[in-house]
């Protein structure tokens, strides 16, 4: 494969890595929002079937993810075999071997990248338990639609 072609499969799979974090987000983002709104009127049930296909379509996009990623791996590695070779680079490819050790697992960059979409995962399963939970109490201890609390 010429530089060209490493290059262009490598925008081409970290591309798709940000449309898969980006779509991701975007459900999460809804799951928090139907939380918020919903929580109280829905049965337990449907709360837990919701977390659950959430848990899956995570596990599912995590998959693709990884699998791009490592895709992207292979091209930075990939370059690198091209530039070990005796071929001069473009300044764009050896930028991409360069920016590579921000792709290791001991740097801060995947490291908070890590904890974000973690962190965003447990809230996405906490927060929809917890206003259902609140909803419920509020709506137990509340009076009936049309009648007034007696004066304390």
């Amino acid at each position: 494969m010429s530089e060209l072609e490493i290059l262009a499969e490598s925008a081409l799979h970290h591309d798709r890595t940000w449309s898969i974090v980006q779509y991701w987000t975007s459900v999460t983002f809804g799951l928090f929002i139907a939380a918020h709104i919903a929580a109280a009127r829905v049965h337990v049930f449907v709360l837990a079937s919701f977390l659950i296909l959430y848990v899956i379509f995570t596990v599912s996009s995590a998959q693709l993810f990884l699998f791009d990623l490592e895709m992207y791996r292979a091209c930075v590695l990939q370059l690198k075999v091209l530039a070990d070779s005796g071929e001069t680079l473009s300044l764009i490819g050896q930028t991409a071997i360069e920016q590579a050790p921000a792709l290791k697992s001991d740097s801060y960059g995947i490291l908070f990248r890590r904890l974000g979409l973690g962190g965003t995962f447990f809230a996405a399963i906490v927060y929809p338990i917890y206003c259902y939970r609140t909803g419920r109490r509020k709506e137990r201890f509340s009076p009936p639609n049309g009648t007034k609390q007696p004066p304390e």
